[in-house]
């Protein structure tokens, strides 16, 4: 896996205002800036840690409200991305480069991560979140953003992408909700709830927007809530204490 990312992190060019907008402006954000505000009150001087960080984009949203944040990641052009990405941005961020399970117990406010978990197989994906449990004080929290294994617009892109040889993210082995719940009781994970990203984008993301892309033609991401549907969504967001 490192291969593969650091061959991504090496090879793609990055609009980091266009990027960091689209993410502000999103419907993913608004709902996890609601959650972390419900249990926090503020961001301000909240510890975050993201695992498996790249260049750590939606952790700069959280910097951006005043976190204090530490990335890490085992990719060395990832870290060294994120750190332009920071400095763009005027933000302070500690770096880490080091495998997430070498990381020891800590006792950050938040432990979180964005597309990691479903890089693993087998009993890697239960130590995923053991290792963001482990690293939480008492009543923190642990985020994990995951594939949603029932996202059928974001399946049927996988598949196309893999087929014709340009999947470029590796091995990605989505989540089901029952899986989650299962995860969540082995932890005794307390409070776990999921909420889900919006069905409308991943629809228009994966299946408008991607292939046209393919065409050398550029459309502007569009922001959509679809609330009933959202269960077909692209992203399951699992949130729990400790």
């Amino acid at each position: 896996m490192p291969t593969v990312w650091d061959k991504y992190w090496q090879e793609t060019k990055f609009d980091n205002k266009k990027i960091i907008d689209n993410l502000k402006n999103s419907f993913f954000w608004k709902q996890l800036k609601l959650e972390l505000l419900k249990d926090f009150g503020t961001l301000k001087d909240i510890k975050i840690l993201e695992l498996g960080s790249g260049r750590g984009e939606m952790s700069l949203l959280m910097a951006l409200e005043g976190a204090d944040i530490t990335l890490v990641d085992e990719s060395e052009f990832a870290l060294k991305e994120a750190k332009k990405l920071y400095s763009e941005f005027n933000c302070k961020v500690n770096l880490i480069r080091k495998s997430m399970f070498d990381i020891k117990k800590a006792d950050y406010d938040i432990t979180i991560s964005f597309g990691l978990a479903e890089h693993f197989t087998e009993e890697k994906r239960l130590e995923v979140f053991k290792k963001h449990y482990d690293c939480i004080k008492e009543k923190g929290l642990i985020i994990l953003s995951v594939p949603n294994a029932k996202s059928f617009p974001y399946r049927i892109y996988k598949s196309i992408a893999q087929l014709l040889r340009f999947w470029k993210y590796g091995l990605e082995v989505p989540y089901t909700e029952k899986e989650l719940n299962e995860i969540a009781k082995k932890l005794k994970i307390k409070n776990f709830r999921v909420i889900r990203s919006s069905f409308l984008n991943a629809f228009y993301h994966f299946l408008i927007i991607n292939p046209l892309k393919l065409l050398g033609l550029n459309l502007r991401e569009r922001f959509m809530d679809s609330k009933i549907l959202n269960k077909y969504g692209y992203a399951i967001i699992f949130i729990g204490e400790k």
